[in-house]
């Protein structure tokens, strides 16, 4: 008789604290186990234990506030409105895609963002915290984002620093309440305790913090230079028409039975967009190519189960967060359980496209792969077209695809379904791809590319900057810092 298999099971442990009466009296006036054994408490008792020099965060901010609740007035002309973020946009790389609310919504004033400001999301997901640099200035955020402004007592690059390691995160989110929808506010963040290190140490690592948000707004406008540039370089006209997100009101055109295929949602058949590909297969100015001549696969990773391992593994990184500025894996898979994670690896200058989610978030959104992803597992929620160098520039196919008229206005109308649209990589491969002259291109290409290249050097300056907060943490502690296993 064959012995029988057992299945191994991962079992979560009860976590137990012991607290006095008094502790209870703190101010804090909190019943909920989670409070007292979360790993923002172990945290905030190992800086009390080894005696760290700390200053609360009502001492050291000018302001901590969520403001933005109310009703918002929509816009779809840029310039009479202000770019709205919310609490997931403050992540991304490029926001472009964020919608505009009118200088006429009531209390609009109240809602804008200023450089130098520490971001938190402070509903649902809590915790994510971003740095506001020059490109956030002057736009709006909603109320689930907190906004953290620091005093003249502490540098914004070494708050953010603090608030944005595993101290600062597990401080933050120790203040939750709420179990349908976790919360913080500025109330229940106030006493949170910020470690002080020597004047040199904080101004080193708010120097690398600086330095990363001017290599990230340069990146930005290098982008967007590049995509400008495909449309002098191609003398395609910008589409102003509805395509896409921008999608408002209806439409009507006709669409004759020999070209309707197998496809008979409206959105395939869009007017607009069947005019962007005859002004690029029909240009005078250069010549085209359908996409799959311009790479050498394109292919969508099969699905699969992917076994969670808590030490080693492969990291894996979600559709969604591919396009964060910090590209950090949530989870790591096993590579022994789960062989098929290894097909999910990409490579440097694959470019990534968002295949399933709302038309009007991320699906049909693309990144290019640079050093901060490379080598990571993405979900197989994401198209990998790996483009062929010998045949076009993977920067400048990246620039043409993430434009929101020719490029994203293509790949959306392939998407299929309606509660969770998904694109077809069969009809993405029919998509024109406009062909200037070489050595145009090519120089776009290089744009691109150094612009992804400043974005990893972003992230290494912050990472940099982490291991010189985690280093002077466990020095303080003799250690005891590195040996504290957080959770979170």
């Amino acid at each position: 008789m064959a012995p029988v298999k057992r299945r191994r099971e991962s079992v979560i442990m009860a976590r137990t604290e012991k607290i006095n009466a008094c502790e209870l009296r703190m101010g804090t006036a909190r019943l909920d186990g989670s409070f007292y054994c979360s790993d923002g408490e172990r945290t905030r008792r190992l800086l009390e234990t080894y005696g760290l020099h700390t200053d609360t965060l009502e001492k050291i901010t000018a302001s901590i506030t969520n403001e933005g609740r109310g009703r918002r007035i929509y816009v779809k002309d840029r310039s009479s409105g202000v770019q709205f973020l919310s609490s997931s946009h403050i992540l991304l790389a490029e926001f472009d895609a964020a919608p505009y609310v009118s200088r006429r919504t009531p209390n609009l004033s109240q809602m804008i963002l200023q450089e130098g400001w520490t971001l938190v999301s402070c509903s649902g997901t809590v915790g994510n915290v971003a740095f506001a640099h020059a490109d956030f200035e002057g736009k709006a955020a909603s109320q689930h984002v907190m906004r953290v402004a620091p005093n003249e007592r502490i540098r914004s690059g070494y708050l953010f620093a603090w608030l944005s390691s595993k101290a600062g995160v597990a401080l933050l989110k120790r203040g939750t309440y709420g179990s349908v929808i976790p919360t913080i506010e500025p109330p229940t963040v106030l006493d949170i305790p910020v470690a002080r290190f020597a004047d040199s140490i904080e101004e080193t690592i708010h120097q690398r913090i600086k330095l990363a948000a001017v290599k990230r707004v340069k990146a930005n406008q290098k982008l967007r230079e590049a995509r400008d540039q495909v449309y002098q370089e191609t003398s395609l006209p910008r589409i102003e028409a509805p395509v896409g997100r921008n999608l408002a009101g209806l439409r009507t055109y006709t669409v004759s039975q020999s070209s309707l295929g197998t496809r008979f949602e409206g959105r395939y058949h869009d007017l607009v967009v069947r005019n962007m590909e005859r002004a690029i297969s029909n240009n005078s100015h250069c010549g085209s190519l359908p996409l799959f001549r311009c790479a050498s696969t394109m292919f969508l990773p099969s699905r699969g189960k992917w076994a969670d391992v808590s030490v080693g593994g492969l990291p894996l990184v979600g559709s969604g967060e591919m396009f964060s500025a910090r590209p950090i894996a949530s989870r790591h898979v096993s590579t022994t359980l789960s062989p098929g994670a290894r097909e999910l690896v990409v490579h440097q200058n694959d470019i990534l496209v968002a295949r399933s989610g709302q038309i009007y978030s991320i699906l049909g959104d693309a990144i290019l792969v640079g050093r901060s992803l490379a080598g990571k597992a993405v979900t197989e929620h994401a198209i990998r077209i790996r483009p062929d160098p010998f045949i076009l520039h993977p920067g400048f196919l990246y620039a043409f695809l993430s434009l929101p008229d020719y490029g994203y206005g293509q790949i959306v109308r392939t998407a299929y379904g309606t509660s969770i649209p998904s694109l077809s990589v069969d009809e993405m491969k029919g998509i024109v791809v406009p062909l200037p002259e070489e050595g145009p291109r090519n120089a776009i290409g290089e744009e691109v590319l150094q612009a992804i290249d400043l974005r990893d050097q972003a992230n290494d300056l912050e990472d940099e900057a982490q291991e010189l907060l985690e280093r002077a943490l466990d020095e303080a502690t003799g250690g005891a810092w590195s040996k504290l296993a957080l959770q979170n």
